[in-house]
């Protein structure tokens, strides 16, 4: 190839995927699906999966401005919603592949789509692969592990597992099989945010990087209080896994539920091997955490006649202005995050509302000290010495700290190879420990 430009563009599916523009070496003479072919297999080798483009445009020429650089608005707008078509494209070829083809379809805003195409490769990202979940249970009746997307991401892979899936969709459970696996302790994980689907599928992403036998399931929000939260998923992991050791984690607020999921079982006789606590603050001095870092802030977020006439663009900017100068504001930047994700406005409401809750509810919680061993993991940018201080109070059996890099945004979502290397560590360490 002679020459080659990237960009995103919007699509009407929602988000931006990436469409490559390449000007290909006349004197190779291969054909257009040739050339497409072998770019795909060129980026699929040195690029992760979310950077290769899902589109791919041949010119003659890339446009230039009057500076000789690439005019990129002068780049053409893909023809229609079509998948570049490479030489290995095969169409669906069974019931089961145009159902699970449909759902990507719809999912993704394209079409003609082979079955040997990445989902991630067309653009796929947590929504839109929340999206196809949904449309698959619909469809076939049966769930899938979350992560079986990042492991299976082709029509064709999906279509394998669900010829053998038997296991129906168990209604009203708050267990979510997030990663299949045979290991005999599975991971039991409590999210973070507003514990939905859409930070299952966040985890998902990260627990494809865990060996592959590790089973882990994530537990859905619920908004009632901490004990009572604790005490329905024990239930939900207990059906799963009747008796310890348990392997136990949570993320950002979730963390606080694990941790009195693990005295709660340590009460009913059960051993926990496990209790890892992931960028999670430590509520013990709720009454101060409350006046310093939430009322105020709060105050404007509960406000819905100022987020219906402001309108979340609004609300964003203001909220930027209001903390960038006041560093004590800096545990809600989360919150400032929400603002930011691609959900409708009921969508980002409803999430606020939970996570909200969840977040009150965490501040009413008074822990008592744990008798076993605190495992913390801590992004770098994270306030490591605080967080070291306050959950070292509460444990009895010492407390492990491990340091990750990222910040509490960047940690799962952009970094989670590195995040993932150090939870199979702990794994692994636990497991042999039985």
């Amino acid at each position: 190839m002679k020459r080659v430009a990237v960009i995103g563009r919007e699509f009407a599916a929602g988000g931006k995927r990436l469409t490559a523009y390449v000007v290909p070496d006349a004197a190779e003479g291969s054909r257009d699906g040739e050339i497409i072919s072998i770019m795909r297999d060129f980026m699929r080798e040195r690029l992760p999966h979310y950077l290769v483009p899902s589109e791919l445009v041949l010119l003659e020429t890339l446009p230039l401005n009057h500076n000789g650089k690439v005019d990129r608005r002068a780049l053409p707008v893909p023809a229609g919603n079509a998948v570049s078509r490479g030489k290995d494209f095969v169409v669906p070829r069974d019931e089961i592949e145009r159902g699970v083809s449909q759902a990507f379809e719809q999912a993704l805003g394209v079409q003609g789509i082979g079955v040997h195409d990445s989902f991630f490769e067309l653009g796929g990202d947590s929504l839109s692969a929340l999206r196809l979940f949904a449309m698959i249970e619909s469809t076939f009746n049966t769930s899938l592990p979350l992560v079986s997307l990042f492991e299976h991401p082709t029509i064709a892979e999906l279509a394998v597992l669900l010829r053998t899936r038997e296991k129906p969709i168990t209604p009203g459970s708050a267990l979510v099989e997030i990663k299949r696996g045979r290991s005999e302790m599975p991971f039991f994980l409590v999210p973070g945010g507003h514990g939905g689907m859409a930070e299952m599928t966040l985890y998902a992403k990260l627990m494809s990087y865990l060996d592959r036998e590790q089973p882990v399931y994530g537990l859905l929000s619920s908004n009632t209080s901490v004990a009572e939260r604790a005490a329905i998923y024990i239930r939900e992991i207990r059906r799963q896994q009747p008796r310890g050791p348990y392997a136990l984690g949570g993320e950002c607020v979730g963390g606080v539920v694990a941790f009195e999921m693990a005295q709660q079982l340590i009460a009913q006789g059960q051993k926990v091997a496990l209790l890892l606590l992931m960028d999670t603050w430590c509520p013990i001095d709720a009454g101060s955490f409350r006046g310093r870092f939430f009322d105020r802030p709060l105050a404007i977020l509960r406000s819905r006649r100022l987020v219906v006439r402001a309108g979340f663009s609004n609300l964003r900017r203001m909220l930027r202005d209001r903390l960038r100068h006041q560093p004590r504001f800096r545990a809600v930047r989360w919150l400032y995050y929400w603002l930011d994700v691609a959900l409708t406005l009921k969508q980002k409401t409803a999430s606020w509302v939970c996570a909200l809750k969840n977040v009150e509810a965490t501040m009413r919680y008074r822990p008592q000290p744990y008798p076993g061993r605190l495992t913390l993991l801590i992004s770098s940018g994270n306030d490591q010495k605080g967080l070291c201080r306050d959950w070292r109070r509460l444990s009895k059996g010492g407390l492990v700290v491990h340091t990750v890099p990222g910040d509490h945004k960047s940690y799962i979502r952009d970094t989670p190879e590195a995040t993932a290397k150090r939870l199979r560590i702990l794994l692994d360490e636990t497991t042999a420990r039985r």
